[in-house]
């Protein structure tokens, strides 16, 4: 909900009386990365049940821990306002007789409401007129209102995976153990999964498994933290971005990582961190590769010098509180010693066999069992890497092969087996360790770029090309055979991929056909390929313009202004972009508007009225301000299409704004529409040279006028 609107309606509610509600969800373990979402959810949800309930409420507020979801409430209207509902009989015709008497439809109608025929009204509806009565329907209590919506509100909470027990239509992300509902203090009584509502919650597994009664939000929090229990979780960051740092020793700090902070925010109830360490001979192991053997399986944080380099360190945070720490310590300490002696024994058996020697292998990974194998993928992005080599004067083609040809093969590998979020990144620092150029390496290192909105894009031209290659050839094959994401399902993250497209063309900046690209792309599937290519084309476009307004929205661009330019079409990302740039940046300028109000109406006139490919005949334009335009027309046209040709979109548009004065005085004086079917065919020739030329930057009718 808005804030502003949060603000009034608890203003209103202040003005009247209200309770506090508080609810409570204690599971098992609930899966860390699955928490946000869970939690923005249950408040979604819960506003948008109340709201059809017309239930008033102040603004919500949620907390978790791993064994909890929250939802808070501090006020709730104390029931639902009366209201009058309009209650629809029979039609007319139906009702009533051609004497207009009272049918056995209507008498029903009455019998069944228990009202009279003098408490009757004619309702004049789309469909006809009805019968029909006003009935005061009075408010419920909310403690009846919550009571009925809070079980299915719980089973209607998303998880990308969840469970069933006792039935089938019982599904959770994990089995319910208690819930706390409450309203004003007093229990609301339902029902969940077999378990029912009460006040009893439950505090630290290990520390205080004890089972106490609540009656207030105050007393839950302040209850659960005497239990060793914090179920904010901003309260359990700061202890651990504290506790971080007052553990290490001078001059050290640790390496900042915002996804395992979250992670570990919602992994423990109460947090303590304890420092540890281990043998610096695993500092020849590379840093990617040693920082995700801390992080992957022991959610330990590296530690790092002032300049950054990691250090033989580690940070653990508890989820319990103890002043004996030091076998605690010794304890993680051996199982890291485990982790890095496999590390570094992948690393060495990897090396074994050289990076050029595994392409073979790849024949026998599969990629997708329709599409073939990664050695199949393989062949396929070298191809298309060359084509956008070609497509945007790329000279390093030995490297791009190469790169290509070896990007995948670190998928063979040990360490990747066992570190699948190094794929890429092995192939990289092997292929280092391998001597080949920094242009090969790298690219293979970073062509998995941007795996996430925060990424980068790869650093080189031919890193870029490479990941553009590789997503491409996932989307198109999947799109191909019907692998197409919907609503939240989305197993091989499409959507992440198609992103990355767009942020690599735009970011590098890349101009090329993303039509040649994606018919290539299709090209190189053959026979795999299961659909009607118009359909996965039509498909695959309109999958890329929500990318496309989502990132354009994102970078600050209007949304009118991303509509003008993608109504002219978008086969060129880059130069969709550079337009929507500049349609932004001149609306601004003060005749540009009045520009955009005339192209509306020459849309207007020419949709029902279309030109042809003919010139204008100079000899038919009779009025003054006819010739007027035409005369700035062939004018400034030309120099406007230079400008348009040289990519220079915002001094097009300028250019085509001092055309303002004879578009204006065209429409004042001028009848496009003449009864002389030669006048209205010139004139309408007229307009629709103007709209080829303003449409070359966008279709500037779309440009709303404030």
């Amino acid at each position: 909900m808005p804030q502003a609107e949060a603000m009034a309606q608890s203003r209103r509610l202040e003005s009247h009386q209200g309770n506090e509600f508080v609810l409570e969800i204690g599971t098992e373990e609930v899966p860390a990365a699955m928490m946000p979402d869970a939690l923005a959810a249950l408040a979604e949800k819960f506003a948008d049940a109340m709201r059809e309930a017309r239930l008033q409420h102040a603004p919500l507020e949620t907390f978790c821990t791993p064994r909890r979801l929250i939802l808070y409430c501090p006020l709730v209207a104390e029931r639902q306002p009366d209201i009058t509902a309009q209650v629809t009989g029979p039609s007319r015709k139906v009702a009533f007789d051609l004497n207009g008497k009272p049918t056995r439809a209507l008498e029903g109608f009455l019998q069944k409401n228990q009202i009279g025929i003098d408490q009757l009204e004619i309702a004049t509806t789309p469909r006809g007129e009805y019968v029909s009565f006003r009935r005061q329907i009075e408010g419920r209590p909310a403690l009846e209102v919550l009571a009925e919506l809070l079980s299915p509100l719980i089973f209607s909470i998303p998880f990308p995976k969840s469970m069933h027990w006792r039935t089938h239509q019982e599904r959770f992300i994990r089995p319910i153990h208690y819930v706390v509902a409450l309203l004003a203090g007093k229990v609301i009584p339902f029902e969940v999964a077999g378990v029912r509502s009460g006040r009893s919650t439950v505090g630290h597994l290990i520390l205080a498994p004890e089972v106490f009664s609540v009656s207030s939000f105050a007393e839950l929090k302040s209850k659960l933290a005497d239990h060793f229990v914090l179920i904010d979780p901003e309260e359990r960051r700061k202890m651990i971005t504290d506790g971080l740092a007052a553990v290490l020793p001078e001059g050290l700090q640790a390496l900042h990582d915002a996804g395992l902070l979250d992670e570990v925010v919602h992994l423990i109830e109460y947090p303590q961190v304890v420092l540890g360490e281990f043998d610096g001979e695993f500092l020849k192991l590379p840093e990617e590769i040693l920082i995700t053997v801390l992080k992957r399986h022991q959610k330990y944080f590296a530690v790092t010098d002032r300049k950054g380099k990691i250090q033989p360190y580690f940070l653990t945070v508890l989820n319990t509180a103890t002043i004996s720490t030091e076998k605690i310590r010794k304890g993680h300490q051996r199982v890291l010693r485990a982790r890095l002696e496999d590390a570094a024994f992948y690393r060495d058996f990897d090396r074994r066999k050289k990076l050029e020697e595994r392409i073979e292998l790849l024949e026998h990974v599969l990629f997708e069992k329709k599409l073939g194998s990664y050695g199949d993928k393989v062949r396929r992005l070298d191809l298309l890497a060359q084509l956008l080599a070609e497509a945007t004067s790329l000279t390093e083609l030995n490297d791009l092969h190469t790169a290509a040809q070896l990007c995948k093969t670190d998928l063979t590998t040990e360490m990747v087996r066992e570190f699948t979020e190094l794929q890429g990144i092995v192939g990289g620092l092997y292929a280092r360790a391998e001597n080949y150029p920094e242009s090969v390496w790298k690219a293979i290192y970073q062509h998995y770029r941007p795996v996430s909105q925060d990424d980068a894009i790869p650093d080189s031209r031919i890193g870029r090309l490479l990941s553009l290659a590789d997503k491409t050839d996932t989307l198109c094959g999947s799109f191909g055979i019907g692998i197409v994401p919907t609503g939240s399902s989305d197993p091989f993250s499409l959507r992440r991929l198609c992103q990355g497209i767009v942020r690599i063309t735009i970011e590098a900046p890349l101009s090329f056909s993303l039509l040649a690209l994606l018919n290539r792309s299709l090209d190189l599937f053959g026979d795999r390929i299961t659909r009607k290519r118009d359909e996965v084309l039509k498909d695959l476009f309109q999958f890329i313009d929500a990318r496309v307004r989502h990132l354009f929205t994102e970078r600050g661009l209007r949304y009118d202004v991303i509509n003008a330019v993608v109504e002219t079409g978008y086969n060129n990302l880059l130069d969709l972009y550079y337009r929507a740039e500049a349609v932004q940046t001149v609306r601004q300028e003060p005749d540009f508007e009045a520009i955009a109000v005339s192209f509306k109406r020459i849309n207007n006139i020419l949709a029902g009225h279309s030109g042809d490919s003919q010139r204008v005949e100079d000899e038919l334009l009779k009025e003054p301000a006819e010739r007027d335009l035409y005369r700035e027309v062939t004018t400034v046209g030309p120099k406007i299409q230079t400008k348009i040709s040289e990519g220079k979109y915002y001094d097009a548009l300028k250019m085509m704004a001092t055309m303002r004065p004879q578009l204006d005085l065209f429409f004042d004086k001028v009848l496009v529409m003449a009864d002389d079917p030669k006048l209205r065919q010139n004139r309408l020739r007229l307009l629709q040279t103007i709209s080829r030329l303003f449409r070359q930057v966008g279709d500037l009718s779309q440009i709303v006028v404030e």
